[in-house]
């Protein structure tokens, strides 16, 4: 592993369908933005395995933009 790998925080659950991880991603975005509404909130936990703070959110959806990255194909 090199450094960057080392440094990437990661969700209790990473989704492993190509549609899941990028949803996954996107509800980050919007973590990072807002409080989520309830039905928003309760998808991204099933996705992500918990309600992350607007830092830890913004800290995952950099990491599994970086799994996006290297493996395009789930």
């Amino acid at each position: 592993m090199n450094k960057q790998e080392n440094s990437l925080r990661l969700p209790p659950t990473i989704p492993n369908i190509n549609q899941e991880l990028e949803q996954a991603i996107t509800l980050l975005g919007n973590r990072v933005q807002t409080d989520l509404k309830d039905k928003t909130k309760k998808k991204l936990i099933k996705l992500v395995g918990e309600y992350p703070t607007k830092e830890t959110a913004y800290e995952w959806k950099l990491s599994l933009k970086q799994i996006v990255k290297k493996s395009p194909r789930l």
